[in-house]
């Protein structure tokens, strides 16, 4: 981890006095990097969970239509995002009355908790269907965390960037989501090289156990965070909000709306871009776990190294041209993603929808985040961006369900564009938000 913060430091800079723009100095940045280690393990989660769905279906519902039982597996996966605005209203709260440092801390444990319990569960031909109750409760307890530790980071990274670099700081959030997807389908990869029993019997237990390992080494390291400075300074001058959830729906219903409409299409582009392609390649494209694993591990690797960029772009050319600009994309290059995994070139398929994935997520965020007032930040911004989010949580189990009504292309290419086409139409209400003082 010492690693990765320097590099972090070196890449945002450290020319610039702290007491002028916080966040600068090399101390400062290891805690912006160890602030967003948790997120790793909320995308290595859901990735996980939906390498393993074809996997978990078999283990945890009745022999049936396996395709039914898909949609199954992909509705509990979606249940965890239902809760997620209450984890929200949670953590924001927490996080805007008593410190986000406390919070993240927090979501990391019940994170860590929720991967080590999902491992420990039992199946359906041990104990019936209590097996899947039981995995329908950790999904929630999962969604319930997921609620303040994505919003949360991003908060705390917004309110610690050096000035002019919000987006290239934030894209380090974004980052650690591709570096949680690329740990999950390496893992996910490495045990499907073990024989097909071995997976059903124990092995896919394995990388359940090892979100849970990265949990616990999240906590560890986020006890030596420094808390954001805009939040001190609001508690030094007696200025924190009594009831900041009351406050923000009040004098910031707006941004809550625009917000919601972000998260929505970052929802909506990430899940079908990204979480959904394994599910279609394993359904439609007749590839088995481990060619899909190594793919999406490629993919996910690629994602890494492109994440930060349309964030930097963001702070020079402003984060509405960006968040537009990728909106057309991807509008414009969604039949020809979903036409090349379908038609017996996954990799270029896989390959081309990460950098349209990527091109959405951190300007979109960081506009969001920089809508709100320090005072009501994390309660304003956790509910609406977790409100956005269930529509991105559907995407999978809609785009299979139309998929076997329509055609396995045309269904996530259609839902692409039209989530396409309202972010333009929203983008002319959006303030461009690249060079405004947080206050």
């Amino acid at each position: 981890m010492p690693v990765a913060a320097n590099l972090f430091a070196m890449t945002v800079g450290t020319t610039l006095d702290r007491e002028q723009s916080p966040g600068t100095t090399a101390s400062f940045c290891r805690s912006l990097a160890l602030s967003a280690v948790g997120v790793i393990v909320e995308w290595y989660d859901f990735a996980v969970y939906l390498y393993l769905a074809p996997i978990l279906t078999r283990l945890f519902l009745p022999a049936s239509d396996p395709r039914v039982s898909l949609l199954v597996t992909l509705a509990i996966f979606a249940t965890g995002y239902l809760v997620r605005p209450l984890g929200g209203l949670f953590y924001g709260a927490i996080g805007d009355r008593f410190g986000r440092r406390s919070t993240l801390i927090t979501s990391s444990l019940l994170m860590a908790a929720c991967k080590l319990g999902e491992g420990l569960l039992p199946t359906y031909a041990t104990v019936g269907v209590t097996a899947p109750v039981l995995l329908l409760v950790m999904r929630l307890a999962s969604g319930f965390s997921m609620g303040g530790e994505y919003a949360g980071t991003f908060v705390y990274l917004v309110e610690n960037a050096p000035s002019g670099r919000r987006g290239l700081t934030c894209s380090l959030a974004n980052t650690m989501c591709a570096v949680g997807i690329f740990l999950a389908s390496l893992v996910t990869a490495l045990i499907s090289l073990l024989p097909g029993a071995s997976v059903l019997h124990w092995a896919w237990r394995i990388p359940f156990f090892s979100g849970a390992a990265l949990g616990l080494l999240a906590l560890k390291m986020r006890t030596s965070m420094r808390e954001s400075p805009l939040f001190e300074q609001l508690m030094d001058d007696g200025e924190l909000a009594a009831r900041p959830l009351t406050e923000a729906v009040q004098t910031s219903s707006r941004q809550i709306a625009l917000t919601f409409a972000l998260g929505s299409y970052i929802a909506v582009t990430y899940h079908l871009l990204v979480a959904f392609v394994p599910v279609f390649l394993k359904t439609w494209g007749g590839l088995d776990v481990r060619t899909v694993s190594w793919i999406g591990t490629g993919a996910a690797l690629l994602n890494i190294f492109l994440m930060w960029m349309p964030a930097a772009v963001s702070d020079r050319a402003g984060r509405k041209v960006v968040v537009g600009g990728a909106a057309i994309a991807v509008a414009l290059l969604a039949w020809p993603v979903y036409a090349l995994l379908a038609g017996g070139h996954p990799l270029c398929g896989a390959l081309l929808a990460v950098p349209l994935a990527a091109s959405v997520n951190a300007p979109a965020a960081v506009l969001a985040v920089e809508l709100f007032a320090t005072r009501v930040r994390f309660s304003g911004f956790a509910l609406g961006f977790n409100l956005g989010s269930i529509s991105g949580s559907l995407m999978p189990m809609i785009g299979t369900w139309f998929a076997m009504h329509t055609g396995p292309v045309e269904a996530p290419v259609l839902l692409l564009i039209a989530a396409s086409a309202v972010m333009l139409a929203i983008l002319p209400l959006l303030p461009e938000t690249r060079n405004t003082e947080l206050l």
